[in-house]
């Protein structure tokens, strides 16, 4: 009887086993299904980013000082432009500032895009402000004969050199960046902004 009982235990143990190892063995195979399906998931992501490299997107650049050059891409066209000067001007023919100082600023354009680009609309994109968190003044040359506007269309690789005129309230810091909306929207696909101090900018 004792043998019996011994061997129906063993049955029993041996049973146990088996299943407990086919268990394991399930779960080894979950296991490599979704290693599997994180490794696609990843490989998704890296063929993604390399897409967008691919497309041509700029990163944002918001480190930039007088002196310094932007690359801006937009549905106009893809273009540096350089920050070359920025002049506190008292009056403008003759004209006090609407507000409490005009801001003239020297730009240089290049085209490094394939298409002719409208200079003025490209400058048109770009606005100045005292305060980050509102809206700034965009460019208000052409209502001066003093100023020598940007005009015309610019070919591929082509540069050209001109200037901007904004109306400013006095502060310690300005910034020249891309209008807001115009990211939000789509209309440039990066951001940019120049950050000067009011010492730095020349006095006329």
């Amino acid at each position: 009887m004792k043998k019996i009982i011994t061997f129906s235990t063993m049955l029993l143990i041996t049973s146990t086993v088996l299943m407990a190892c086919g268990d394991s063995s399930d779960n080894t195979s979950g296991t490599e299904e979704t290693i599997e399906t994180n490794q696609t998931e990843i490989e998704e992501e890296e063929n993604g980013l390399e897409e967008k490299k691919s497309d041509g997107e700029i990163e944002d650049q918001l480190d930039l000082g007088i002196g310094d050059t932007a690359v801006i891409e937009s549905t106009i066209g893809k273009y540096e432009i350089t920050l070359e000067s920025a002049e506190f001007r008292s009056e403008i023919d003759g004209q006090k500032s609407e507000l409490e100082d005009f801001i003239l600023v020297k730009y240089r354009l290049k085209n490094v895009g394939e298409d002719s680009i409208n200079i003025k609309e490209t400058i048109g994109n770009l606005e100045l402000t005292d305060y980050l968190e509102g809206a700034g003044m965009t460019d208000s040359s052409s209502e001066f004969n003093e100023v020598e506007t940007f005009d015309g269309e610019l070919a591929s690789n082509e540069e050209a050199v001109g200037e901007a005129l904004y109306y400013v309230y006095e502060a310690d810091e300005y910034y020249i960046v891309v209008i807001e909306g115009l990211v939000g929207s789509g209309g440039v696909k990066n951001q940019i902004r120049f950050t000067f101090q009011a010492n730095e900018i020349e006095e006329s």
